[in-house]
C-alpha cells in the first residue's frame, strides 16, 4: 500500500468567515408552500467553503469535516431569489 499522505493538521479543520453577517427574512409555513424547490450540487472551490461556511453559521452543531466522500446541496425556492433555504449533504445509500 501507498504512504499516507498528511493533507493538513489533524484534528477538526476551521471554517474562515468570509460572508457579512446580514439577516435574512425568516421564512415561515411548509415545504410544500416554498416549490417549486431547485436542489444545486456544490463543486469544489469557493463554492464548497460557502456551503461549509453557511452550516458553520447555521447549523446548530457547527460544521465539522465528514469522513468519506459526499454530495453537497444548496436548496433554493422560485419564492426566495437567490436565498438558500439549507444546505444538506448526501453521502450515498446506505
Amino acid at each position: 500500500m501507498p504512504t499516507l499522505r498528511r493533507l493538513g493538521p489533524p484534528g477538526l479543520r476551521r471554517v474562515r468567515s468570509t460572508l457579512p453577517r446580514q439577516p435574512q427574512p425568516e421564512r415561515h409555513g411548509t415545504v410544500g408552500a416554498q416549490e417549486p424547490l431547485r436542489f444545486t450540487v456544490v463543486e469544489l472551490g469557493a463554492d464548497r467553503a460557502w456551503w461549509c461556511e453557511l452550516v458553520q453559521r447555521y447549523h446548530d452543531l457547527g460544521y465539522r469535516a465528514p469522513g468519506g466522500a459526499q454530495w453537497r446541496y444548496r436548496v433554493r425556492s422560485a419564492h426566495s431569489g437567490e436565498q438558500v433555504l439549507a444546505c444538506l449533504p448526501w453521502a450515498g445509500p446506505a
